[in-house]
């Protein structure tokens, strides 16, 4: 069965719901760690996602287009490590980028010209959230058990402004 391009954004939907899922679940992971920082910064990825759900609801309904909200997966709760987590972050990141690609080249392909300015904005968007999780990744890695050094990533991240 092949997939329309109406079943992939609504899939998309899914994955931007699946995804505010998961990083919430981090945000109370590093919350009970003590890692208020670090809590702050996914919870505000958790909103971002939900808002980035709204943003596809919001143009599946202006090109009139039928939405579906399937049943969300369960998300992971725990992590081994800060490292972990943050390596978890990248690797989805990475995935949802790869999503995008092939829904923005399907829009591409029925030439649909109101999705693809979209998607491509959104899928912009997305590499620079998975630029951002590489960064972060790599910091954690150089961190390594430096108690002081994640102490201050967790301070740094506490100060992100999310406006």
């Amino acid at each position: 069965m092949e997939l329309s391009l109406n079943d992939t954004i609504n899939a998309q939907i899914n994955t931007e719901l699946w995804s505010s899922y998961l990083f919430l679940s981090m945000s109370i992971n590093a919350e009970s760690k003590g890692y208020k920082g670090i809590a702050n910064w996914f919870f505000a990825q958790h909103q971002k996602e939900s808002a980035d759900a709204k943003k596809l609801i919001d143009h599946m309904n202006a090109i009139d287009s039928k939405i579906y909200l399937y049943p969300i997966e369960a998300v992971p709760c725990e992590w081994d490590s800060l490292l972990d987590m943050f390596a978890h972050k990248l690797d989805h990141d990475q995935k949802v980028s790869r999503l995008l690609h092939v829904t923005t080249s399907m829009a591409e392909d029925i030439d649909d010209s109101a999705s693809i300015e979209f998607l491509t904005k959104f899928a912009r968007e997305q590499l620079r959230v998975a630029a951002t999780s590489r960064e972060l990744y790599e910091a954690f890695e150089a961190a390594g058990c430096d108690s002081e050094a994640i102490s201050l990533l967790d301070k740094r991240l506490g100060e992100c402004n999310f406006s």
